[in-house]
C-alpha cells in the first residue's frame, strides 16, 4: 500500500504544481490556495484516475467523491479497490489551522469497517499548507502532524514550491504538500503495514 499511497502522493504534487502555473496566467493575484478545496480534491480524483494503470496496477478502480461513509460528513476522494476489498478514503485541506487538521483526521479515524461492507480501510490526510518559505520545514502545523502517533508520514520528503496569495505580502509564501497515512488504533501495533 505505501507505494500506492506514494504515488497518489505524486499525483497530488503534480496536479498543485499544475494549478499553480495556471492561476499564474490568470492575473488573479493568487496562487495555489485561490482554489477551492473541493474543487482541488476533483481535480486529484480526475488526475488518479488518469493515471490508475500506474498507480493501482491491474486493479479495478472505482472512484467516489464526497461520499457518505457516516463518519461525520462527506469524504472528500474514495477509491474503491474491490478485488482487493480495499477503500482508500482520502480528506483534503487548504491552507487551515492544526485543528482543522485535526478536525479530519478524527474524521477518518471514525470511519468503519462495518460501515463499508467490510472492505478494510486505508485513511489519507492531506495538507496543502501555506507556509513562509523560510519556515516550510518548521512549520508547526506540519511539525505536530509529524510527531502525531497515529499518522505516518508519506514520501518522507515535503514537496514545496512559491506561490502567491492576498493574505501575506510582507514575506514569499510556499505551498507545502503533505501526504499522512492516518493509522487506526487496532492497526497502530501492527508493523507489517508500515
Amino acid at each position: 500500500m505505501n507505494e500506492i499511497l506514494t504515488k497518489i502522493l505524486q499525483v497530488i504534487e503534480r496536479v498543485a504544481r499544475d494549478e499553480q502555473a495556471e492561476l499564474a496566467f490568470t492575473g488573479a493575484g493568487e496562487g495555489i490556495f485561490g482554489m477551492p478545496e473541493l474543487a482541488f480534491a476533483y481535480d486529484c480524483g480526475k488526475a488518479i484516475m488518469l493515471k490508475r494503470g500506474d498507480i493501482f496496477g491491474d486493479l479495478d478502480v472505482i472512484w467516489e467523491r464526497e461520499l457518505n461513509l457516516k463518519n461525520g460528513g462527506p469524504t472528500d476522494l474514495v477509491f474503491k479497490l474491490h478485488k482487493e476489498n480495499r477503500l482508500i478514503a482520502i480528506e483534503f485541506k487548504l491552507r487551515d489551522k492544526k485543528d482543522a487538521y485535526l478536525r479530519d483526521v478524527n474524521k477518518l479515524l471514525a470511519l468503519r469497517t462495518e460501515d463499508v461492507k467490510g472492505m478494510e480501510i486505508t485513511r489519507v490526510f492531506c495538507a496543502l499548507v501555506d507556509a513562509f518559505s523560510d519556515e516550510c520545514l518548521t512549520d508547526a502545523r506540519i511539525t505536530s502532524l509529524d510527531v502525531h502517533p497515529r499518522l505516518r508520514r508519506i514520501g518522507g520528503n515535503r514537496f514545496s514550491f512559491s506561490t502567491k496569495q492576498k493574505r501575506f505580502t510582507g514575506k514569499p509564501i510556499s505551498c507545502v504538500v503533505c501526504l499522512w497515512e492516518v493509522i487506526p488504533e487496532s492497526a497502530k501495533s501492527d508493523t507489517s503495514r508500515l
